[in-house]
């Protein structure tokens, strides 16, 4: 047990370290941001962290253990297959945070850290199925049609294309666990989109209220607005991916 909580100690710092690194290198334009983010929320991005490692081995060792109860953790072992799921995994929910962070703060996301991100879920797909059947080429080309459909009918940008990319693979995510439950999927959106809409009303009224903004350009408002959209549907994602192993 001792060496297992180690194991999860190491794991989580070699995270935190993993994740330090890549927000670093991209927020490179933006060092007083980067300080700034460090310092006053390193304990909330650390115990944020913490849980992405108790969740990728949880979810790993449900797939495997039906039995098995969240205070078992440490006392489980993982066949060496599913230790490379749990790496993968991780690996995921390291980038989605700091894709997470980068478009909360400078609504900017690199596209190498999300194709990185698709081939570790193509790679954790195929760990978890034991076949490549073409699945998330056939997700990322409907999520694309639909982004370039809204393009068509809409006046304006609904989703970004980093969006595209990030529902893209949190949908192949949930089919490596939850196979062929494409509700699943539908329950992600709906909470992301709940939890985008509440955080720009709050957002709204707290300008409305500091004065920043008054009634007649409230219309302005809501087409300049640009919502970061990356968090909610990873919070969304850790939401239905708990409430159903649970």
């Amino acid at each position: 047990m001792l060496a297992n909580l180690s194991y999860f100690c190491i794991t989580a710092l070699l995270c935190c370290v993993i994740w330090q690194l890549l927000l670093g290198f991209f927020m490179v334009g933006e060092m007083k941001l980067y300080r700034k983010t460090l310092k006053k929320y390193f304990i909330f991005h650390y115990i944020c962290i913490c849980c992405y490692t108790i969740f990728a081995y949880y979810m790993v060792i449900k797939q495997g253990y039906e039995a098995i109860v969240l205070f078992d953790i440490v006392n489980a072992i993982l066949p060496r297959d599913s230790i490379y799921i749990a790496i993968c995994m991780l690996l995921c929910l390291v980038v989605l945070h700091v894709l997470s962070v980068l478009d909360f703060y400078i609504q900017k996301v690199p596209n190498i850290l999300l194709v990185f991100l698709f081939v570790c879920s193509n790679v954790l797909y195929l760990l978890s199925h034991d076949f490549y059947d073409g699945y998330p080429f056939m997700i990322l080309g409907i999520v694309y049609g639909i982004y370039f459909m809204l393009h068509v009918v809409g006046r304006r940008q609904y989703i970004g294309e980093g969006d595209v990319w990030i529902i893209a693979c949190l949908t192949i995510l949930l089919e490596s666990f939850f196979a062929g439950e494409i509700g699943f999927i539908f329950e992600l959106l709906c909470g992301a989109s709940i939890l985008g809409i509440c955080y720009y009303y709050v957002m709204r009224l707290k300008r409305q209220d500091s004065g920043n903004i008054n009634v007649v350009d409230s219309n302005a408002i809501l087409q300049s607005n640009t919502i970061p959209f990356i968090p909610f549907l990873v919070i969304s994602f850790f939401c239905v991916s708990a409430w159903h192993v649970a």
